[in-house]
């Protein structure tokens, strides 16, 4: 994701006034799934009468670089403020699931 919007303005003195805004974003998602059954099974039947526990972690992330400029852009002549903000966020999670299907158990 990237967004740019850039704007000149006209100043009273006859300056060109430069305001640009860059901002990009990233975001990602790694995971993992184990699955356990009591007993193992190795046919399909036995899937109904086994208890099966699942176990994920996922960890969402996201990252944004943004950068601001507000100023006097010319051939010769640069002058101006410029501000950069990054944001960088991650939240684990962990799930633990435990069926039986024999007994209806869901949790």
């Amino acid at each position: 994701m990237a967004a740019e919007v850039r704007r000149v303005v006209p100043t009273a003195v006859g300056l060109p006034m430069e305001l640009n805004f860059i901002s990009t974003g990233l975001a990602v998602a790694k995971g993992s799934i184990e699955v356990r059954s009591d007993p193992p099974i190795s046919r399909l039947p036995q899937l109904l009468t086994s208890k099966i526990q699942l176990k994920a972690r996922l960890a969402p992330s996201v990252a944004i670089h943004t950068r601001a400029f507000m100023g006097i852009n010319m051939r010769y002549i640069r002058s101006g403020v410029s501000l950069q903000a990054n944001v960088r966020s991650t939240i684990p999670m962990d799930m633990t699931t435990k069926i039986n299907l024999k007994e209806g158990n869901f949790r």
